[in-house]
């Protein structure tokens, strides 16, 4: 403990004022120049008449005076001493010189603080007084040097984007005028109008300027931000329920704030809104403060802009609750609005005009002297911080001309606060990140790359550009978005970048939680953003006024009136169509309403129209009329069909695949409109694998099938529509082509257990409540037969299982409990059997089941007298497998033991048991399947688990849309076959109910209930989806041209892997150079060979698929750019006949024969790359071989990029032989390997896609662009151009079809999702590898209505021709006298 005197404060003949201090900090004394031994003290407590002072700089201060007041020997009372400042010496200390007749310093003066007259500051302290020579000279230490920031943590003093709060106050400056004046409105107005200009700090006025002083007046104050969908009258009773009702808990508050909205709706006209605000007003004069109660609105604009009429109306509100001001007397309400200029107009009716004329208070940008205030005066207030001399004014000089200047300022003394050096704001820093305008753009660029991946770039420019809406005059005002309509991930990414500070997370009123933008100075000084605004600005317009017509649609109550129609609604169709992830639900759900809407009005005008028809050729008044006009209207009526059935298909497919289907069929028979094209791709997207579509089987929709190893007897589960119970059908001949069925008595309910008999004949149920039902199949609907069971009434059971024996003669049922009773001996299940003949029970022994186990599963064995029981040992947690005699309970055989619990199933009927050997969540299955009766076992490739429904397959899936891909891996063989399964949108389990079967000779068949259609799906071989690690390259793998052998490198290592038996292969690569180079693979075309390359670097090698081992490397010549970057490889194309090209970053081409590995000739110069396009920030350049042409390659360099510029070589000649010449192309880059050039298979036209996303087909031989530019997102790739003129694109949800004559969107293909995907065409199929998935797709646009016809074609149900066929629908079957697709060729 410290007493410190404070003599100066000393009353004349009283004591010193001293207090007690705590040392928190000490420099211990340094030998080599004596300094430190300098303590930092804190306080017990103030001391008055005493004042904090600033420190300030102790640079450029030569000639300023000092004073400093010390304890000379003599001078007991002390003495000042006084003379002027010099420069820093060599120890850091500041040198003083004594005046010519004051008192030097000397000793006694240690310690003392030495204030600078000119800066009117505390410089530092004194340390020494030179001697001899020296006397008169003496030094201190500079003030940076006494503050411990470990001990006295700083604070910054500005609040960057953010506005100050009430807790800021002692930093908020430059105001003083504007907030005395905005008291006084306060005191004198009802309303106060606070208007400015965006950035001028309005919401930092009103909450560090006003608000602390109203509070110590004995105002209480409510802070309402209005958000856009929140209701005027829902905000404003939020914020009366709260000072109200002060003690009421959250459910109570809330409740009374419904009450509260609901009363103030009511009050519609002037009188009774006049009523309700005089009781309200009477309400707060008692709760409020003893001066009243302040209501505060910030950021009126944001809501005026979105919902004007909503802010008029709560603006009117405010004037009704608020009254009048008698004076500067009474405890009134009041309230203050802050609004931007060009908002106010928003607020005025004719019942607020007077109130809002004398209402508004502007408030203008700060001026210079008042800048400098905000600048200086906070620094001020902060120990030991100091400005540069001179940056002040630089930043004031800076800031004048800019808009919004303050956020702008704000946040760059923020970053010059961060970079502060010695405690010191200095103009090194400022000058470093671009001052004033560079500040925010740089910080909010940093501060997104180092959050937003490359692959995000996409999402976060949907996120940004959903949170500001356009104003007028080309600029852009903030827009909250409420949280819970977000996409969760964009939602996910926003907080992510939210402790950034580009994003902000807050909360309404009501609660609910929002995301905003951190300040809308970022709409104006961060280019990404500004951009992104701007190329979205067409679209956010669009949907502000939307969503301006949903608000109205549900203030009238969801009436029909109020939906969109016409060119409006095909407007919102394909802006929903085209940016789905930015379209909410609520959105979506309207533009939904409009469209059944308008197909509903569609429907009832087509039939007015055909029946029109009728009458009119019926009473002959057509018959002058010309046949052509006739078949005029009659092409238009069947447009108009055509489209309506379209969109219906869409609407089903995801939970009605089967009708979706059959309408695609009607609407491309109807006519081939766009919308009938897209349906139809769809229906043959999902159903490519369908070989038979069948439906009215059984009422309803399927919930469970159980079948037969050959598929002859389904029993199919289904529930029919409303209460209606479930319902058993029996399903034969699905394998015939000619399915019959018929329904079975008695269904149970509830979680049951099933089994059917191996041929057939029988069908048992177990239900929860013990009960045993047989059905006999025999074509008839009969009821079941109950089977004499054991009592379980008193039994907790947790497991059941129910099998046939093989030759279906007998049945058994194994029930687990817990809680044995006493007679069980410590067995916790029971195993029951019968004959089916007669139901007689058969014998079973009492120690079949062991004691202290869990049962999991039974079955019988090979021979009928024999079970094979599966259980979990309670001791050791692990599974267990045995054959056992069923009337004795001896062990026949162990099969399987030790293994950890839960890893086992029984399938196959109890002939195998599968393991899975996996060591953990993450890591991969291994699978093992056990034969019960020999007690061999082998491991089957892939890791699938789930059986299908006969029990002899293990499927896999994976979600790809409205369907999955499915593989299906035969047991005990590992044989695996892939298919396509159409999926129901909210059904988890894809793969529930599949059952696959195989004829001798046949390949295999998977049947599915799909809804209430069952399928008859193909399969083909194909090996189980490959066991990856994730790819640190993140660059798409490589596919052989015939689509079967995908090869990608990763961690160092080339693998390759056949997708169709499943063979693998990998080997060692060289280790990458120095710089960022990274492995690339591309296939020699035809002959299977691997070429392996560096993006960015040198190396080179080429190897045999069959066989990593025989790899060759190439050594290249670069010419003169050998050993610097531009010698490096910028892209590698094999090419037809065994050569490969390759481009230098430096613009030079070089052929390389990959049989001999030897480059052929010297580099041709194609052009040359400057030093500035050297970055892994610009674009690489490209090479694309041109197939039919060998040796020839289109060529785009780094240069040729940004100019648009194409050349075409002949690698053979060495010369270049001709050049096309665009806009600017898409850039490409090496993290990612996407294409913006791509030919047609015969080499004629080449697909460019440009840098805004269009893409054009040019004609090479002509050098000119023919058909349409294709609208394609400038992130998607140039994929293929197909024979028959589509052109192919991948997205981040597929692969999209367009027709390059017309340049319209013709679909999509939905693919499994991975960053990784690739595809390529082969003989008119695209195949696609994703996730260790190969998918196959018909690109013949001729084989696809056929394709469904023959596969899905019938008759409509009774349902279809009610509810979906409209006026103009073309009579008789959709697939009876179809046209092919118009201009496709004959597929062969």
């Amino acid at each position: 403990m410290v007493r410190v005197e404070f003599p100066l404060l000393r009353v004349v003949g009283g004591p010193v004022p001293a207090v007690s201090a705590t040392v928190v900090s000490w420099q211990p004394s340094r030998e080599e120049d004596d300094s430190g031994d300098v303590a930092l003290l804190r306080l017990a407590h103030p001391v008055v008449g005493a004042r904090a002072v600033p420190l300030v700089d102790g640079t450029a201060v030569w000639g300023h005076e000092f004073r400093a007041y010390g304890f000379p020997t003599g001078g007991d009372h002390g003495a000042w001493a006084t003379g002027s400042l010099r420069g820093v010496q060599g120890s850091g200390w500041l040198q003083m010189d004594a005046g010519p007749s004051g008192v030097p310093i000397q000793p006694g003066f240690s310690g003392s603080a030495v204030w600078d007259e000119a800066q009117g500051g505390v410089i530092g302290m004194t340390v020494a007084a030179g001697r001899g020579g020296l006397n008169g000279t003496a030094y201190l230490v500079p003030s940076f040097e006494l503050v411990d920031e470990g001990v006295v943590a700083p604070q910054c003093p500005f609040r960057g984007l953010a506005a100050f709060d009430e807790d800021d106050a002692v930093f908020f400056h430059g105001r003083e005028t504007d907030i005395e004046r905005l008291r006084r409105a306060v005191r004198t107005r009802p309303v106060t109008v606070l208007a400015g200009p965006s950035g001028c700090g309005k919401s930092s006025l009103i909450r560090a300027g006003l608000l602390p002083g109203v509070r110590a007046a004995g105002l209480t104050v409510s802070l309402m931000r209005p958000v856009p969908g929140l209701r005027p009258e829902a905000v404003l009773a939020q914020a009366l329920t709260a000072v109200l009702e002060p003690d009421d808990g959250e459910t109570d508050r809330l409740r009374r704030a419904a009450e509260l909205t609901v009363l103030l709706t009511e009050a519609s006209d002037e009188t009774t809104t006049a009523e309700v605000a005089s009781g309200l007003r009477s309400a707060l004069r008692r709760q409020g403060g003893r001066a009243g109660h302040l209501f505060v609105v910030d950021q009126m604009e944001e809501y005026a802009g979105v919902a004007p009429d909503a802010a008029r109306r709560l603006f009117h509100l405010l004037i009704h609750l608020c009254g009048t001001v008698d004076g500067e007397s009474g405890s009134v309400p009041r309230a203050v609005v802050t609004a931007r200029h060009d908002s106010i107009e928003a607020l005025m009716t004719a019942a607020t005009s007077a109130a809002l004329s004398d209402a508004v208070m502007f408030l203008a940008p700060l001026g210079p002297d008042d800048l400098r205030d905000a600048i200086t005066r906070p620094v001020d207030a902060v120990p030991g911080l100091w400005v540069e001399p001179g940056l002040a004014d630089r930043i004031v000089r800076d800031a004048a001309d800019e808009p919004g200047r303050m956020p702008l300022v704000e946040f760059a003394l923020t970053r010059l606060w961060e970079q502060r050096e010695r405690s010191m704001l200095t103009h090194g820093a400022y000058q470093d990140f671009g001052g004033i305008a560079g500040a925010l753009a740089g910080y909010a660029e940093d501060s997104f790359r180092a959050v937003v991946r490359e692959d995000e770039i996409p999402l976060a420019q949907a996120l940004f550009v959903q949170l500001a809406r356009p104003a007028d005059q080309g600029v852009y005002t903030r827009r909250p978005a409420p949280v819970a309509d977000m996409n969760p991930a964009a939602l996910a990414l926003a907080r992510r970048l939210s402790p950034g500070k580009l994003i902000v997370f807050g909360r309404t009123d009501e609660g609910t939680e929002i995301v905003d933008l951190a300040h809308e100075a970022l709409t104006r000084h961060w280019p990404r953003l500004g951009g992104w605004l701007d190329d979205s600005r067409k679209f956010r317009s669009w949907q502000e006024e939307l969503r301006r017509d949903l608000a109205r649609w549900k203030e009238a109550g969801e009436e029909t009136g109020a939906l969109l129609r016409g060119s409006v609604l095909e407007v919102a169709v394909e802006q929903a169509d085209h940016r789905p992830t930015e379209i909410t639900a609520l959105e979506r759900a309207y533009i939904g309403a409009s469209r059944r809407f308008a197909r509903r009005a569609l429907r009832r005008w087509q039939a007015l129209v055909a029946t029109l028809l009728a009458l009119l050729v019926g009473t002959g008044v057509l018959a002058n009329m010309a046949l052509d006009s006739s078949q005029t209207a009659e092409r238009q009526v069947r447009t108009l069909a055509s489209r309506a059935l379209a969109d219906e298909s869409s609407d089903r497919a995801h939970h009605d695949p089967g009708s979706s289907i059959q309408l695609a069929l009607a609407a491309w028979n109807a006519d081939d409109t766009p919308q009938a094209q897209e349906a139809l791709l769809h229906s043959h997207v999902t159903g490519e694998y369908l070989r038979a579509s069948h439906v009215g089987l059984w009422p309803g929709r399927a919930t469970r099938l159980d079948a037969t190893a050959d598929g002859r007897t389904l029993v199919v589960w289904s529930k029919p529509a409303g209460a209606a119970p479930v319902v058993l059908s029996v399903v034969t001949g699905a394998m015939d082509g000619s399915p019959r069925s018929y329904a079975l008595r008695g269904a149970p309910t509830g979680d049951v257990r099933s089994e059917i008999s191996s041929d057939g004949r029988h069908y048992a149920v177990a239900t929860p409540d013990g009960r045993v039902l047989l059905w006999r199949l025999d074509g008839e609907p009969r009821d079941p037969r109950r089977l004499k069971t054991a009592n379980t009434t008193d039994r907790t059971v947790y497991a059941a299982d129910l099998d046939f024996s093989k030759e279906g003669t007998r049945l058994l049922r194994l029930l687990g409990s817990k809680e044995p009773h006493p007679q069980d001996q410590g067995r916790q299940g029971f195993v029951e059997a019968w004959e089916v003949a007669d139901g007689a029970p058969l014998p079973v022994a009492d120690d079949l089941v062991p004691s202290g186990v869990e049962m999991d599963e039974a079955a019988f064995g090979e021979d009928p007298d024999t079970v094979t029981l599966s259980w979990s040992r309670s001791r050791d947690l692990v599974d267990v497998v045995e054959l056992r005699h069923l009337g004795s309970g001896r062990t026949v055989r162990h099969i399987v033991t030790g293994v950890p619990r839960g890893n086992l199933q029984l399938l196959g009927g109890g002939d195998y048991v599968v393991e899975d050997r996996g060591t953990g969540v993450l890591s991969p299955s291994r699978v093992y399947v056990h034969n019960t009766t020999t007690g061999a076992f082998r491991r089957i490739p892939g890791g699938a688990l789930l059986p299908d429904d006969t029990g002899g397959y293990v499927m896999q899936d994976e979600e790809a849309g409205a369907f999955a891909e499915v593989a299906l891996t035969r047991l005990p063989t590992g044989e695996t076959f892939r298919t396509r399964v159409p999926r129901i949108e909210d059904e988890d389990a894809v793969t529930a109910a599949i059952a696959a079967v195989r004829k001798e000779g046949e390949p295999v068949t998977a049947l599915t209930t799909i809804g209430n259609t069952l399928m008859v799906l193909a399969t083909e071989p194909g090996a189980p989806p490959a066991e990856e690690k994730p790819n640190l390259d993140s660059v798409p793998d490589a596919l052989s041209s015939d689509g079967r052998t995908v090869a990608w490198v990763n961690d160092g290592r080339l693998y390759v892997h056949d997708t169709v038996d499943g063979r693998d292969d990998s080997v060692k690569l060289p280790l990458a150079g120095p710089g960022s180079s990274r492995w690339r693979v591309a296939w020699m075309p035809g002959d299977g060979r691997l070429v392996a390359w560096q993006a960015g670097g040198t190396a080179l090698l080429v190897y045999e698929a069959a066989d990593l081992k025989r790899g060759k490397a190439v050594d290249l010549d670069v010419g003169t750019d050998g050993g610097t970057q531009r010698g490096a490889m910028d892209w590698v194309a094999p090419l037809v006949g065994g050569d490969i090209a390759v481009l230098t970053v430096g613009g030079s081409l070089l052929r390389v024969d990959s049989v001999t590995g030897l480059q052929v000739g010297r580099p041709m110069p194609v052009e040359h790359t400057n030093s500035a396009l050297i970055s892994p920030l610009r674009s690489s350049g490209q090479l694309v071989p041109r197939p039919n042409h060998p040796h020839q390659v289109a060529v785009v360099t780094r240069a040729g990029v940004s100019r648009g510029t194409i050349q075409l070589w002949d690698t053979l000649a060495g010369r270049q032989i001709g050049v096309l010449s665009g806009d600017a192309i898409s850039p490409v880059f090496h993290d990612f390997m996407q294409r913006s050039l791509i030919f047609s298979a015969d080499g004629r036209s080449l697909l460019v896609q440009s840098a805004d996303g269009a893409v054009r087909r040019w004609s090479v031989n002509q050098q000119k662009t023919t058909g349409h530019p294709m609208a394609v997102d400038h992130l998607d790739n140039l994929i293929a151009l197909t024979s028959d003129g589509t052109a192919i694109t991948e997205s981040a949800d597929g692969y999209d079809l367009w027709a390059t004559q017309t340049g319209r969107h013709i679909g999509a293909f939905p693919t499994v999702l991975d960053i990784r995907r690739t595809a390529v065409v082969h003989e008119n199929r695209l195949v696609a590898y994703a996730k260790g998935w190969r998918q196959t797709y018909d690109l013949l646009r001729a084989n696809w209505f056929p394709h469904l016809c023959s596969s899905a074609g019938r008759d409509y149900t009774e349902e279809e021709r009610k509810r979906f066929l409209p006026a103009g629908t073309p009579s008789g079957l959709p697939c009876e006298n179809a046209s092919p697709w118009p201009g496709a060729p004959t597929a062969h």
